[in-house]
């Protein structure tokens, strides 16, 4: 009854990986060799990163991106023309983004979602269709909002999505949106995790970077810091215009590519503009921020260290089982959960030891029965946390119908509201528990 997580390590990821980070990097790449001449303008390194980055674009998987960077560089092109000039290139851009056009129309997934019947007459009908994927992040993006409007300000901290998130699901996304890590959607994730007071926070880190690059180009006339600029300006471009639709940030090679943009950005500034040094902070002004900034850094370790404590208990646990000693492994994850006791993993690998534990005992009624109980009181535990999860009413519900409680009939109920249309193995338990309990009424279909 419990899904199990696999992670999949695979060419085709790392493809898809890099291909991102691909959109990303292109732009800058591309006009780091501009400023040269003759001919090391085409012998110059970037020209060669620049092709490999855009064979990883004509990938199938990446059409959105090479489209998308395409739409970029026209923009870019028709903003830096005048006159005439921007008329020829303009009605070049046109004919581009029509061939483009057409070109995404093929896409399997397109003509899924955009759907076009010319059977009706000279002018087609165009019908829209969400899709399974698109459905998905919808109830995804409902279930941020509903975390946002239960805790506005702080949302539920970092890192927590993935443990609090089917508290806050839909309940009609059924078996869709379940059991998820991010919310395919970079602000609705970064708001319910950090709530108002976080998004606040970055959205001023990203106006004053914003800031600085529009002073940049404001201030200064030279032509490779410009370009350089404009390379940074088309990635983040990109990287914005992904994030309304994914999360990417979990993505250690993205993150790092995003951190090293933003040093590029600090070292043009460096570079461009000397003479806009700030004034200089007093010395009580410095040993307030340097102080504050000290509390800050040993205030959030002290918050992790109960986290990153009750993991090291829970790997000592999963390593002693695997070697026999299961009293001691029962000892550590037990410790990691009275540690961090909103994590429903310890619990459930309690719970899941012990029904293994059961299947030795099958000649042994009372220890049977006492192991039953006690995988049911840490399903239980673990179903405090996250009680609009389907396998976790599940899970309580088996094992109570084993007891003969009538309990197991407030689980199993939730349970096919939980999943109305797809929980056949729900509904025939709850019938079960209902014939167990001689209650012909309530087991009579509607």
């Amino acid at each position: 009854l419990i899904p199990s997580q696999i992670g999949l390590a695979s060419p085709l990821v790392t493809i898809i990986l890099w291909r991102r980070i691909s959109v990303y990097c292109c732009p800058s790449s591309l006009v780091l060799p501009l400023p040269k001449r003759g001919k090391h303008a085409f012998v110059a390194p970037p020209h060669g990163a620049t092709a490999c980055q855009y064979l990883y674009l004509l990938f199938p998987w990446g059409i959105g991106g090479f489209i998308s960077l395409g739409d970029r560089t026209i923009a870019f092109v028709i903003w830096r023309t005048k006159g005439r000039k921007r008329v020829i290139y303009g009605s070049v851009a046109l004919g581009v983004i029509t061939v483009m056009a057409i070109a995404a129309l093929q896409n399997p997934r397109v003509q899924q979602i955009i759907q076009i019947d010319t059977s009706q007459g000279v002018i087609p009908t165009i019908d829209f269709q969400v899709d399974g994927q698109t459905e998905d992040r919808i109830f995804m993006w409902q279930a941020g909002f509903n975390i946002l409007r239960d805790r506005p300000l702080t949302g539920v901290g970092l890192g927590n999505m993935s443990r609090l998130y089917n508290f806050y699901r839909p309940i009609n996304a059924g078996a869709g949106a379940a059991h998820i890590q991010q919310l395919h959607g970079t602000p609705a994730h970064l708001l319910g995790e950090l709530g108002l007071i976080g998004g606040l926070a970055i959205a001023f880190l990203l106006v004053q970077l914003v800031r600085l690059g529009w002073r940049i180009h404001s201030l200064t006339e030279d032509l490779t810091a410009r370009r350089l600029l404009y390379g940074l300006g088309g990635g983040w471009f990109a990287y914005a215009m992904a994030a309304l639709t994914d999360y990417q940030l979990e993505n250690i090679p993205i993150s790092l590519t995003l951190a090293f943009t933003v040093l590029a950005l600090l070292a043009i500034a460096d570079r461009t503009l000397p003479n806009q040094i700030p004034a200089s902070l007093s010395e009580s002004q410095r040993r307030s921020l340097s102080l504050s900034s000290l509390g800050a850094t040993l205030s959030a370790l002290v918050a992790a260290l109960p986290f990153s404590i009750s993991m090291g208990f829970f790997a000592q646990g999963q390593l002693l089982w695997a070697q026999g000693n299961a009293e001691q492994a029962f000892e550590k994850i037990a410790i990691a959960e009275t540690i961090n006791a909103w994590n429903p993993v310890y619990p459930l690998r309690l719970g899941l030891w012990l029904l293994e534990t059961r299947e030795f005992q099958q000649d042994q009624p009372e220890q049977y029965r006492k192991s039953t109980e006690l995988a049911v009181a840490y399903f239980q535990d673990a179903w405090t946390m996250a009680p609009n999860d389907f396998y976790f009413n599940m899970n309580v519900a088996v094992l109570l119908i084993e007891l003969d409680s009538p309990l197991a009939n407030h689980y199993l109920e939730r349970a096919v509201q939980l999943l109305p249309r797809e929980s056949g193995f729900a509904y025939l338990l709850l019938g079960y528990a209902y014939a167990q309990q001689d209650r012909k009424e309530a087991r009579s279909p509607p």
